[in-house]
């Protein structure tokens, strides 16, 4: 997810995939929470679709939170900022292929279409720094994209 065609490209290698281990303890670890949120809206992916279900989402991320805190590592949540005039072509294209999957999982029921169908909206998001805050998680709404942002804290 980069602004402009490559905006914060300088940073993908600094950033790595974390399997948590022993060999983390005592780090902090900062979190794209969008990697996050869609890994945990597939687990609700209709409850949030349909009815509009942001708090199932948002507690399994702070469950993840404290999991790692129970590790010993210190989590950071980063946000993407909301859209903005750099990432509207790029936003508005995403809005078109969520659209196109919907359609798809309405004529199919295929679960892989409402997958895709998900985007994060300002509700989801609010509703995962609320659960942040109530364990004393600090997070980073970022400017554009998290990923600078990750590299720069």
């Amino acid at each position: 997810m980069t602004v402009g065609g490559g905006f914060g490209t300088e940073y993908k290698e600094l950033v790595r995939p974390v399997v948590i281990a022993h060999q983390y303890r005592g780090l902090v670890l900062g979190v794209d929470m969008s990697a996050w949120i869609h890994r945990f809206l597939y687990r609700h992916s209709a409850a949030y679709l349909v009815d509009g279900e942001v708090w199932q989402t948002a507690t399994l991320v702070q469950r993840e939170v404290l999991r790692c805190r129970k590790s010993g590592i210190t989590v950071i949540g980063v946000f993407d900022a909301s859209a903005s005039r750099n990432k509207a072509e790029q936003d508005a294209g995403r809005a078109a292929t969520r659209a196109h999957a919907m359609e798809q999982f309405e004529a199919t029921g295929h679960k892989e279409w409402l997958h895709k169908a998900m985007g994060i909206a300002w509700d989801l998001k609010k509703a995962v720094i609320h659960k942040l805050c109530e364990i004393g998680c600090d997070y980073i709404v970022a400017p554009y994209e998290a990923d600078p942002q990750l590299a720069w804290r």
